[in-house]
């Protein structure tokens, strides 16, 4: 809701009253849901089909936002893989980093 009211030098100033709504940034709830049910079974360690593209191009950029976590997925510190083959989006969780010996 907007009013207006004088400002200092006499010109209309307009006052929100409400905040305007948040901006989504990205695909954050789409890739949340897709990757959810690929760590249910991380013992299986197979690689999924996540997604098929319209081209090489979208599936390849789709797979370089995933592995430089510039997307929000589930449990981003956990061991997460992408591939891109043709138009098509693989992934393959293995759970949590296991501490090595060194």
């Amino acid at each position: 809701m907007v009013s207006n009211t004088r400002g200092k030098r006499g010109h209309p100033k307009p006052i929100i009253k409400e905040r305007p709504p948040r901006k989504a940034s990205g695909n954050q709830g789409k890739w949340l849901d897709i990757l959810s049910p690929i760590m249910k079974a991380p013992y299986r360690a197979k690689w999924c089909l996540i997604m098929e593209f319209d081209s090489a191009i979208s599936a390849t950029s789709a797979q370089k936002n995933l592995s430089q976590r510039k997307v929000i997925i589930p449990e981003p510190d956990h061991d997460w893989s992408f591939s891109a083959r043709d138009n098509e989006l693989y992934g393959i969780y293995r759970g949590p980093f296991s501490k090595r010996k060194r």
